[in-house]
């Protein structure tokens, strides 16, 4: 179980393309007196998802991931309240309707994410 900065140093850290930043803003919250996630050891680094979860399933290290990205494997999850929310935006030319395809998406977003 993860209780300090030192656990996760031990843990050895799995990185990824955006592991810097994802882990950068959360860890910071739950550890704001640590060095930063630029210290960590790194025990890994890959850019496939499947990739990076199986690591952490085999307990090479721990990652920061989005919620979606983990539903999909059993590995543990250590929730620690400090929650980082990103904003999505859509842009697109006000001159251009969105395709029907775009109309639908929104649609199924705005029912599930909002």
């Amino acid at each position: 179980m993860v209780k300090d900065w030192p656990d996760l140093e031990q843990l050895g850290f799995i990185d990824h393309p955006d592991n810097q930043a994802m882990a950068g803003r959360l860890l910071s919250r739950r550890f704001p007196d640590a060095p930063g996630v630029r210290n960590l050891p790194v025990s890994g680094y890959t850019n496939q998802i499947i990739l990076i979860l199986d690591s952490v399933a085999r307990g090479i290290g721990f990652t920061v991931i989005p919620r979606y990205a983990r539903r999909s494997f059993a590995i543990q999850v250590v929730e620690n309240g400090a929650k980082v929310v990103d904003t999505l935006w859509l842009l697109h030319r006000a001159e251009w309707a969105l395709s029907v395809r775009a109309e639908r998406l929104l649609e199924h977003l705005r029912k599930h994410l909002l």
